[in-house]
């Protein structure tokens, strides 16, 4: 029996995406109210679309509709097939005997502090792959834009309506790494509202709308957790650094498991660190080698067990963990902006850890004008303005690769736009007719100052990197990875 994960928020029921850690970035009705039919017996199916306007840095892997994911019935069916075929088992058989290959519940302790703040904490049994949210988030209304729809002697402004969040949720992903203990992908994500400006977009046409600002905060990454062995990663916060503590109860997943005459070997973290194909062409070449996409293994024939205990090897390797470290500070020569955050903790090798932490609002950025016969109206295009960081960097044992983006938006004076003057539409004998009245709207006028760092960059022999770069900012960055 799979257990039940409850995730207490605010939402009402159909503006929830309450399977999810809570967008940072404003979502549409209509898509707030899609979110949930993503999900399928625990399986989450996003696109890259979906996934880019929901979070700012974060990209949990279970979200994904182009990954492999280790619940999938499909690959236990397939399993099942191939023991029936080597054992000369009945189809019923196999299938039993492919549903007790499945990852027994762990049970999870976790917390999140600040200082001496306990922001989220508690206990319970988690299933290997299938993600669990903790936390909870409120939601407002927000008008994100118009879409102005227009006839012959008629123009009206269409609000596009959606949902801004705020809270504080925590989403963890258990998958086993045989005979050691699980891997753990985090992915916590915040937001709080700040004091509400409108934005005054200069058309007579439409107003009303605000730019909603928040706060928000976003980290993902990846360790290993072992029975009875607590787990701490010091993260960046937007109140002080915050401390995630982790700690796995149950028992070690096995390494091998004997099915007849054949041996399978539960391994998806050689997917997750991309050495499967690898693996398996390795194995391939030494005996009878069966595998699904999501990191099952089967081998049957005399060299089973040879093969079941080096695929075990492969994935002890390919799920290790690097006492890693990553800090950085930017600061404008003339002040006006200082951005600085720290990451330390074991995590594992070749997972991306990602991170950003800013205020985020509406900006006008353009206009598209709608004409018919007698009627017009300008069309708003809506964008965000964002002032703090993002990042994401890959740790490996003799280099990283780092990715940094810093930007600071303000606001000038908005551009007042005079985009048609008025037109008489009507000359009737005896009337006076009347006329399509001028046509104005503002731009907002924004300043961008950025700055970013990309690479693939070599430690050195003791596993540290120090990047310093100077201009109109000075950057300084140090990472280290090293053995456990």
């Amino acid at each position: 029996m799979i257990p039940i994960t409850l995730f207490f928020s605010f939402f009402s029921p159909q503006e929830g995406p309450s399977l999810l850690p809570p967008p940072t970035f404003p979502v549409t009705w209509e898509r707030s109210v899609q979110l949930p039919d993503a999900w399928s017996g625990g399986i989450c199916r996003l696109d890259e679309e979906d996934i880019a306007v929901l979070w700012h840095a974060v990209r949990p892997q279970w979200a994904s509709s182009d990954q492999a994911l280790f619940a999938e019935d499909l690959g236990w069916d397939a399993l099942a097939r191939f023991l029936a075929d080597r054992n000369g088992w009945s189809a019923s058989l196999a299938a039993e005997a492919a549903v007790a290959l499945r990852p027994h519940s762990v049970l999870l302790r976790y917390s999140l502090t600040r200082g001496d703040a306990l922001a989220i904490s508690g206990s319970e049994p988690i299933q290997p792959g299938f993600p669990a949210v903790f936390g909870s988030a409120q939601s407002r209304s927000v008008i994100l834009d118009f879409d102005v729809e227009i006839a012959q002697q008629t123009a009206i402004a269409d609000p596009i309506g959606g949902l801004q969040y705020a809270g504080l949720s925590m989403a963890t992903y258990l998958l086993p790494v045989p005979g050691v203990g699980w891997e753990a992908e985090v992915v916590i994500t915040g937001a709080r509202f700040l004091e509400n400006v409108s934005l005054n977009l200069g058309c007579n046409e439409m107003s009303g709308m605000a730019r909603n600002p928040s706060e928000i905060y976003e980290f993902q990454a990846t360790t290993l957790l072992q029975p009875g062995l607590p787990v701490d990663l010091h993260l960046p916060g937007w109140d002080g650094d915050l401390v995630l503590r982790l700690e796995a109860d149950a028992r070690v997943p096995a390494s091998t498991t004997r099915v007849g005459s054949v041996q399978v070997v539960v391994a998806p973290g050689l997917r997750t660190s991309g050495a499967l194909a690898g693996a398996v062409e390795n194995l391939q070449g030494h005996g009878d080698t069966w595998h699904t996409s999501s990191g099952i293994l089967a081998f049957g024939g005399s060299s089973a067990d040879a093969l079941a205990a080096q695929a075990v090897a492969m994935a002890a390797q390919a799920s290790h963990s690097l006492t890693t470290g990553l800090s950085f500070r930017l600061t404008h020569r003339d002040e006006y902006s200082s951005q600085a955050a720290a990451v330390r903790g074991p995590l594992l090798a070749d997972r991306p850890v990602r991170f950003a932490h800013g205020i985020l609002a509406l900006s006008i950025r353009d206009w598209d004008v709608e004409v018919a016969q007698a009627a017009r109206i300008p069309d708003p295009r809506m964008d965000f303005l964002y002032r703090g960081y993002r990042g994401s960097f890959l740790p490996e044992e003799k280099a990283v690769q780092l990715d940094l983006d810093f930007r600071f938006d303000d606001l000038g004076e908005p551009l007042v736009l005079r985009l048609a003057d008025s037109v008489a539409i009507l000359q009737v004998e005896g009337d006076g007719g009347s006329t399509m009245p001028v046509v104005r709207a503002s731009v907002d006028q924004v300043l961008s100052d950025r700055m970013g760092l990309h690479g693939y960059f070599p430690l050195s022999s003791d596993g540290s990197l120090v990047l310093e770069r100077q201009s109109r900012h000075a950057l300084r960055v140090e990472v280290h990875c090293g053995e456990k």
